[in-house]
């Protein structure tokens, strides 16, 4: 028994330390984003942006702006954007309203088991960027 409770804890363990990694990715995609949204709030933009705020678990603030998209009429060329508005509102059953979280681990935990259907839209472009960025942090 005891064997089978080391096991499951360093499998936890591994689990929490790989969520933790990620998230770190998604900051820096939020920084690039974010930068890229100030310069030029074109809708490509704004989208990447609210795409790494959901990623970071900001729903109420990429819902806003998700709501800003779809009042400009641009859910006909994005059809996913009514799908990501309806994620913030609720990304898993147990969470009762959207708001801003700052990196659960148990969230994400819920979230990767029971969350609901989402896309995310980050460009290419916007990686590159990321992994420049992340060069010049010395994290690669």
């Amino acid at each position: 028994m005891s064997i089978a409770a080391i096991i499951v804890f360093i499998y936890w363990l591994w689990c929490y330390y790989s969520f933790r990694q990620e998230y770190r990715y998604y900051k820096i995609v939020l920084f690039v984003t974010a930068e890229d949204a100030k310069k030029d709030p074109s809708p490509k933009n704004r989208l990447e942006y609210a795409s790494a705020l959901m990623l970071c678990q900001r729903y109420s603030d990429a819902l806003n702006i998700f709501e800003e998209l779809d009042a400009e009429g641009l859910s006909k060329k994005y059809d996913f954007i009514p799908l990501n508005i309806t994620f913030c509102k609720k990304p898993h059953p147990l969470m009762s309203r959207q708001k801003n979280l700052n990196g659960s681990y148990w969230h994400n935990f819920f979230l990767v088991r029971l969350g609901a259907r989402r896309q995310v839209y980050i460009t290419e472009e916007t990686q590159l960027k990321v992994n420049a960025v992340m060069r010049q942090m010395g994290r690669q």
